[in-house]
Order: structure tokens, then sequence, then C-alpha cells
């Protein structure tokens, strides 16, 4: 099946918010994703035509390309729609390199991002209570 990727738009938030795990437990998750929307940071990933995840894209990070997250519907995980936002954020990445960064405990995503060719860079404590955030890059030039 085909995967469509395009900016959000604020009449995706519903159905980026019902995809979102964290929202459940984290209602402000809402304001946040209208906020990436509203900066033109949020990018819909569509899968045979439904919402089907959303990453976050943007230059915060020391100014360089930086995915400030993926999010994948757990119906839709495993069928190539996380790699494919990470091969469209470095296609569109106007910087040399491009960084990530996710949990200790996030090991699909760990394996997500050294399969799209990011190697690690360096981690940082304190973030999230005894589960390190682990930074990677990916070298674009």
């Amino acid at each position: 099946m085909a995967i469509e990727i395009r900016p959000a738009v604020p009449t995706d938030l519903d159905a980026l918010a019902s995809l979102d795990t964290v929202a459940a437990a984290r209602p402000q998750r809402i304001g946040e994703i209208r906020q990436w929307i509203a900066a033109n940071q949020c990018f819909v990933a569509l899968y045979g035509g439904e919402t089907a995840a959303y990453g976050v894209f943007n230059y915060h990070f020391f100014h360089a390309g930086m995915i400030e997250m993926i999010m994948v519907g757990a119906d839709f995980r495993k069928k190539g729609i996380g790699a494919a936002l990470l091969r469209h954020f470095s296609d569109i990445c106007t910087t040399p390199k491009i960084w990530t960064s996710t949990n200790l405990s996030n090991q699909p995503m760990q394996n997500l991002i050294a399969r799209a060719g990011f190697i690690a860079s360096g981690y940082i404590h304190n973030l999230d209570e005894h589960d390190p955030e682990l930074i990677f890059v990916k070298v674009l030039t």
C-alpha cells in the first residue's frame, strides 16, 4: 500500500490525537500537536488513505534539522511508515546533519533509527526518570 506524507493541517488534529499513545494519558499533548501544526512542523503519514502516523520536524536543536518525534498508530506499525517519515525528513532537511532521539527503553525506535543510517551520538539523563534519552545523528552531505 502507498504511503503519502504531507504537512498536517488543523483538521488533522483529532485523528493525530487519537493515534497518539501519549495523548490518552497526558491531555496537554493535544495542545502540543496543535502548536506543531500551527508552526508547520507536523507532518502526517497516510497509509491507504488513512491517517496512520505523524512526525514533528524542526530546526530547534542548535539550528540543525531535528526529528522531534514520530508517532505511528498501533494498527499501522511494521508497515514501513516510520521509515518513510525518517526518509522524508532527511530529504527535506536543509542542514548537513539531522538529529533525533529516543528513550533507552524504546528499542523498536532505536532499531528503526539504526536501519535509517543514524548513529549514536550521546545520551541525556534525567529527562525521564530512570530512562535516559539517546541522541542520534545522520550526516546528510
